[in-house]
């Protein structure tokens, strides 16, 4: 069911079609899902979380560090969190400035 709500959104958004006029479509989805199993993400225990905090390197990591502080304390939403990059993060004094400028008002936040 899964690839069959991919193509659904799929079609309504890059052609405005509903998925309800390919009956063959969905048939031969159906049959190409079965037996299929989503796999599940890797997530951090309750006592790995400030383990990663404290000993993964910044330089490498400070944006999957600030994403999960941010996710976290719950500030943005799931989409906005994953569209951060490094560039925008900026340091001011001790505080770290974060620049969203895609979200769901299309206005940039901080």
């Amino acid at each position: 069911m899964v690839h069959i709500r991919y193509a659904q959104k799929t079609l309504l958004f890059q052609e405005k079609q509903k998925i309800c006029m390919y009956a063959t479509l969905i048939a031969y989805i159906k049959k190409q899902s079965v037996g299929f199993e989503p796999t599940k993400s890797a997530t951090f225990s309750k006592a790995e979380v400030p383990r990663f905090l404290s000993k993964v390197p910044d330089v490498d990591y400070l944006t999957m560090k600030v994403a999960l502080v941010i996710g976290i304390m719950g500030a943005y939403k799931s989409q906005e969190l994953t569209d951060i990059k490094n560039e925008d993060l900026r340091e001011e004094g001790s505080l770290i400035v974060i620049t969203l400028p895609k979200t769901k008002t299309r206005s940039p936040s901080r």
